[in-house]
């Protein structure tokens, strides 16, 4: 159930909510506030969210990863090669895009829209935000992937037509 929950929470933001930071509702909303670059707010704003979905992530890695230690060595059934590894790889990317990307796009981000420094650094600041929010994006959805592999790994181990019991 935990790999359900954290599939949809990555499905949501990553196709939902994500995306309308950048729509033209958005943009309205900061234009009528009277913001000159708009797209500097929904920016912003977007970094917010960002932040709390990557705790939200590293939660439900936790909780998923603690529960398979408790399957391992309390209940003494054995985990997946598969469920590891594709669990693992979903939090790495978690905790590479949380800990190095998101401070890395903000400065970057900041960088970008600073109207006291020069044409050129704000330029080359907007270059670099656009090569790490593309593989950030793409650490994304090797998670995304990953965590798809997990659920339906999570259901045929359970029986696949029924609740799951058990993770595996």
């Amino acid at each position: 159930m935990l790999a359900g929950i954290w599939l949809g929470m990555a499905v949501f933001f990553t196709f939902g909510a994500g995306p309308m930071f950048f729509r033209e509702p958005m943009l309205a909303v900061f234009k009528q506030a009277g913001a000159v670059e708009p797209k500097q707010y929904s920016g912003m704003a977007a970094m917010l969210i960002l932040e709390r979905y990557f705790w939200w992530h590293l939660a439900c890695g936790a909780g998923f990863m603690s529960l398979l230690a408790c399957q391992r060595f309390l209940v003494r059934e054995s985990v997946g090669k598969a469920t590891l590894v594709l669990s693992g790889t979903v939090v790495a990317m978690g905790l590479v895009s949380g800990l190095y990307f998101q401070p890395r796009l903000h400065l970057l981000h900041q960088q970008k829209y600073d109207s006291t420094l020069s044409a050129g650094v704000r330029e080359t600041a907007g270059k670099q935000f656009m090569a790490a929010h593309g593989i950030s994006q793409s650490a994304n959805l090797i998670a995304l992937f990953c965590l798809v592999g997990l659920f339906v790994a999570c259901w045929k181990d359970n029986g696949g037509d029924q609740p799951a019991a058990r993770i595996n």
